[in-house]
């Protein structure tokens, strides 16, 4: 009977296991039979093993079977799912640290490059840093001779400022007379004279109107010599 209802049965299984099932249930059946003969004779009860109830044992384990095959698959798979996950990121993995080997040595190359650029801007920096404190040396002392010349220009300027009224009368009182021929050595000559008391315009006067005219150029030539032998370098510390 089991053989007839299971033998179209689809059974994930080969024919020498399937005929062993059916085998089974046969033997099964036959047992039950036997407990319902030993349960009358030790109770005095009856119970009976009718073909509908193997009917029914039979479709039972039919469903059963479909049931427990529908969830074995589903697990079947779910397994088979998830391995070709794992077998994918193994793969992913591998492939990734291919990768990230290749990346840390061209990680490694980049950084021994960055050391050499930065060693080399450092370098320059410094090499610009000294440059740059020379030429703010340079600067500073320049500052320093602007800064001495204007000082200088100013006492030049106040100098040749004051000595502008003595040097104008001195000019005033040589317009008649040759000024070329005025030098230092004249001029010493001429000291003994000015050192004496009785030399003076009021003096030559009473004496002679003409030596009174002598008198004033002399007097008038070294203050012109004296004034102008300060007043031209100024004039040139001027015009610097």
């Amino acid at each position: 009977v089991s053989e007839h209802f299971l033998s179209s049965f689809d059974m994930d299984c080969t024919a020498d296991t399937k005929r062993e099932i059916v085998q089974c249930m046969g033997s099964f059946q036959d047992g039950v039979a036997e407990k319902c003969s030993d349960y009358f004779q030790r109770y005095r009860r009856s119970t009976h093993v009718t073909p509908k109830s193997y009917l029914s044992f039979i479709q039972g384990y039919k469903t059963m079977y479909k049931e427990k095959h529908v969830e074995v698959q589903t697990l079947a798979k779910r397994i088979n799912s998830g391995l070709e996950k794992l077998k994918e990121a193994s793969e992913s993995v591998a492939a990734l640290s291919r990768e990230l080997e290749v990346k840390e040595k061209e990680l490694q190359i980049a950084n021994e490059k960055a050391d050499m650029v930065l060693k080399e801007v450092t370098v320059k920096a410094q090499a610009a840093e000294n440059v740059k404190g020379e030429v703010q040396k340079v600067k500073d002392k320049a500052q320093a001779i602007v800064d001495s010349i204007s000082v200088d220009k100013a006492i030049a300027e106040e100098k040749l400022e004051a000595a502008k009224p003595a040097l104008e009368d001195a000019e005033a009182a040589l317009q008649q007379f040759p000024k070329d021929t005025i030098n230092e050595e004249v001029v010493e000559l001429l000291s003994p004279y000015f050192e004496m008391v009785d030399y003076n315009i009021e003096t030559a006067k009473r004496v002679c109107g003409n030596v009174a005219g002598l008198c004033s150029w002399t007097k008038a030539m070294a203050v012109f010599f004296s004034v102008n032998k300060e007043v031209l370098p100024l004039k040139v510390c001027l015009l610097v």
